[in-house]
């Protein structure tokens, strides 16, 4: 294991994360110990368009841009990702294809929560998973809302 927080910077990260916002201390720290670490080098690709979603991701340091390829077989830059960002998140929820390609810039630490750690865990952890569930469609409508009021003006 490469990367090394101490705890309570692993509480903070995870519970300034939208979708978990509102877990209790005591779940939050349940799911640190799903987190797998990892360091990729820089140029590495994380994810796959089109590929089965599995995991999230977390980055502890380094940066990620979120690229997407058209049909024209043209990239778009959607976002650049630094510390504490996260990426991925929509593969906890749903089977859907990844939306993009996610590829390091730079040598970055990494943490990995995969879909069937988190779960088994929300299985577990009822009180947990209707915060989840709460606040990924407080994520979702939010988005939604900025998508429209983007091309509706």
């Amino acid at each position: 294991m490469s990367v090394n927080l101490k705890k309570e910077d692993l509480i903070d990260i995870l519970s300034n994360i939208s979708i978990f916002y509102g877990i209790s201390n005591e779940d939050i720290e349940k799911m640190i110990k799903l987190l797998r670490p990892i360091t990729m080098q820089e140029n590495t690709l994380v994810i796959r368009q089109g590929t089965k979603g599995q995991s999230m991701y977390i980055i502890k340091t380094g940066n990620v841009e979120v690229v997407r390829v058209d049909e024209k077989k043209e990239e778009v830059i959607i976002a650049v990702l630094r510390d504490g960002d996260y990426f991925g998140e929509l593969s906890l929820i749903d089977n859907m294809p990844r939306s993009a390609n996610v590829i390091t810039k730079e040598k970055s630490e990494i943490f990995q929560l995969t879909k069937d750690d988190f779960d088994k865990f929300l299985l577990e952890n009822n009180g947990a998973a209707n915060i989840f569930y709460k606040n990924c469609l407080i994520e979702t409508f939010h988005r939604f809302r900025d998508i429209i009021s983007k091309y509706t003006f």
